[in-house]
């Protein structure tokens, strides 16, 4: 049957994705369109507001919001701590046994979240809760328990979508991140970027152009968090820390910008076990390691040897803390392959070296990365990282002037304002 397709001509192929988009759009509308009818006609004095979090680790994306809607008494508001699903898997088995990662990170907080997975073996059903609002940030229904897929949410609630990252990649991007059988079941979708918001409302075909009036841009929300600049550090005065994160995806998935962690992360080791001067915390993309291993990249045995020799080094650590924010803050260099955590280091005025090209990039990505150190090869890592310890950040002034572009006026309200627009629409 790929065969089959493989020598369709384009228009034809094009031609049937529109149909099938015209099919899938008018079948989740029937379902979203019921859903806000069912919101609107309720009579609650008190409305409620669901966080659903799934992925611990971009919990900052709807933080500001949460904190701005526990302040309103009349709102009740809830967090749903919920297990993260490989894509396909049979959310029926194992329920009570399943690892919540979320739940877990919200133990150590202030955030009394509820477990979605009862000791019982039961998903909690979000309509015994008559939500109004449900929060998303992340946008793959195919990771979610069916009765939290969107699709079927939006039946019952208002669905809203933050996401957890600043969008740096090119147009091409957009509809992965932004599947159909998501994006059709958003109430509001807020972009990160107006210019992903622009690029995707052009995607949209002549009859759904109605979506389009969903998409918003007030701001990332997660830059509310960002420290301000601080263009007086002195390395001279104490050890200078730097943060690697390497990608997870690697050369044959061409889909993907690749990790560079194979290719130098021996070299890493060698360089800061001789420079006891320096720290380095290493922070992996969260589904690095396991997906080398399942790759049969690199072995488990291999994975726990450099975890060891980490461990064993007085200046190196690996963070898989689920919270980022510290390795950005107190690290005073980045090095990186494409992340979208590369645009909150920016912001916070520090150096960074880009161990990647600027293809694929949009147009705020291209700015921000043509003002890094490049590191094409571990020498130049090192020669840059010397470089600035020695006090020459000679891109400083550049980077200020391009956050004052970038950045909102209103940075430490993007959270509120998103919040505003939610609950008074």
């Amino acid at each position: 049957m790929s065969e089959f397709k493989e020598k369709l001509p384009p228009i034809v192929m094009q031609v049937g994705h529109i149909v099938k988009s015209f099919f899938r759009y008018y079948k989740l509308s029937a379902k979203y369109n019921n859903g806000v009818k069912l919101v609107n006609q309720r009579k609650n004095d008190k409305k409620t507001m669901i966080f659903l979090i799934n992925f611990p680790q971009a919990w900052k994306s709807v933080k500001s919001i949460y904190d701005e809607a526990v302040k309103h008494d009349d709102l009740n508001v809830l967090v749903f701590a919920v297990p993260q699903l490989k894509a396909g898997e049979d959310d029926s088995i194992d329920i009570a046994g399943r690892k919540n990662d979320a739940y877990e990170f919200f133990r150590g907080t202030d955030v009394d979240a509820i477990k979605a997975n009862t000791e019982d073996g039961r998903w909690l059903d979000l309509r015994d809760y008559n939500p109004d609002y449900v929060i998303y940030i992340r946008s793959y229904n195919q990771y979610a328990p069916t009765m939290y897929k969107s699709y079927n949410v939006c039946q019952f609630a208002k669905c809203f979508y933050v996401p957890y990252a600043y969008g740096m990649l090119g147009d091409k991007m957009l509809s992965i991140v932004l599947p159909e059988n998501f994006t059709f079941t958003m109430h509001k979708i807020f972009f990160a970027n107006d210019s992903r918001r622009v690029a995707y409302a052009k995607e949209q075909p002549f009859y759904r152009k109605a979506l389009t009036d969903r998409f918003r841009f007030l701001g990332f929300s997660r830059f509310d968090f960002c420290p301000k600049a601080d263009p007086n550090r002195d390395y001279n005065k104490r050890n200078l820390t730097v943060a690697w994160m390497p990608r997870w995806a690697t050369d044959d998935k061409p889909d993907q910008k690749p990790s560079h962690f194979m290719a130098f992360y021996k070299q890493f080791l060698e360089y800061f076990e001789t420079h006891s001067d320096m720290n380095l915390i290493i922070r992996p993309h969260p589904l690095m390691f396991s997906s080398y291993i399942s790759n049969g990249i690199m072995t488990e045995d291999e994975v726990n040897a450099f975890k060891d020799r980490c461990k064993n080094a007085p200046n190196i650590e690996i963070d898989e803390n689920k919270d980022y924010t510290c390795t950005l803050t107190d690290s005073d260099i980045l090095v990186a392959d494409y992340t979208s955590l590369i645009a909150e280091f920016f912001m916070m005025g520090k150096p960074i070296i880009y161990c990647d090209s600027a293809d694929g990039l949009n147009d705020e990505g291209s700015k921000i990365c043509a003002l890094a150190y490049m590191g094409e090869n571990f020498d130049q890592i090192t020669a840059n990282i010397d470089l600035i310890m020695s006090g020459r950040d000679d891109l400083y002034d550049l980077r200020k002037s391009l956050i004052k572009e970038l950045l909102p006026s209103k940075t430490g309200e993007i959270g509120k304002k998103i919040f505003e627009e939610i609950i008074n629409d």
